[in-house]
């Protein structure tokens, strides 16, 4: 059986602690390549960060970005989301700020953000 798809995470596994990619894993990245192995990022981040990387590594497959919320085509054509529904992104918060735990969300059209839930509720 011949490999078909390889699944790389981009923190701590493709990049270094340097936010960079090695030479050495660009090395074997091209090698499945020419093997005609798919290679896929994936990461909690958002597209617009790891775009870069798809450019450096010359990717021409998918992107899972946002702990795997959305799929993109590295032509940054969404292909397809998992939304979470208002509800529950509230209670999870109202757990969080009960318990005091630092909580940062992530959005499609944003970054990262990070607030109160009454902001939370009015943007």
């Amino acid at each position: 059986m011949s490999i078909k798809l390889v699944v790389f995470d981009m923190d701590g596994l493709l990049l270094n602690d340097n936010y960079s990619v090695t030479a050495y894993t660009k090395s074997v990245m091209q090698k499945l390549i020419n093997k005609d192995v798919e290679i896929v990022l994936c990461t909690g981040r958002s597209i617009s960060y790891c775009y870069q990387y798809i450019e450096e590594l010359n990717l021409n497959s998918y992107i899972v970005v946002a702990n795997a919320a959305q799929i993109w085509y590295v032509s940054k054509k969404l292909l397809d989301q998992y939304l979470m529904v208002t509800y529950l992104i509230e209670s999870i918060w109202d757990h969080g700020h009960v318990n005091n735990f630092f909580m940062m969300l992530a959005s499609a059209n944003l970054k990262q953000i990070n607030f109160s839930k009454a902001q939370l509720l009015v943007g």
